[in-house]
């Protein structure tokens, strides 16, 4: 085997045995935490806007099934703890109320 070749080897084998390079994706089955204003409800499928304005899909299929979900009104803040699929989507497997901030809830008119 040439030299260089041999040094190649060893520096790729000692690269991944030490973590440098590219890192790998973070696992997709870590629970993740979304706080924000419930905006809009169909079916199982909620959408939730945080307060620096991102919105979230969240699929609450599991949650409202195994009953670990809270009622939910449109215009309230609300947590969904659950998982990311790879479009985006956070499947909840819990959703409780969370306190509303001043600027959440619904307008007082």
């Amino acid at each position: 085997m040439r030299p260089y070749r041999t040094l190649f080897i060893a520096f790729a084998l000692a690269k991944s045995l030490l973590g440098f390079g590219p890192q790998a994706p973070a696992a997709q089955s870590s629970t993740q935490e979304v706080v924000g204003t419930l905006r809009d409800v169909k079916g199982a499928e909620l959408t939730i806007q945080t307060s620096d304005g991102q919105t979230v899909h969240v699929d609450a299929t599991v949650a409202i099934r195994e009953h670990h979900s809270a009622p939910l009104v449109l215009g309230h803040a609300i947590s969904a703890r659950g998982t990311y699929d790879k479009k985006g989507i956070l499947h909840a497997n819990t959703i409780l109320r969370a306190k509303d901030s001043s600027g959440t809830g619904p307008s007082k008119q």
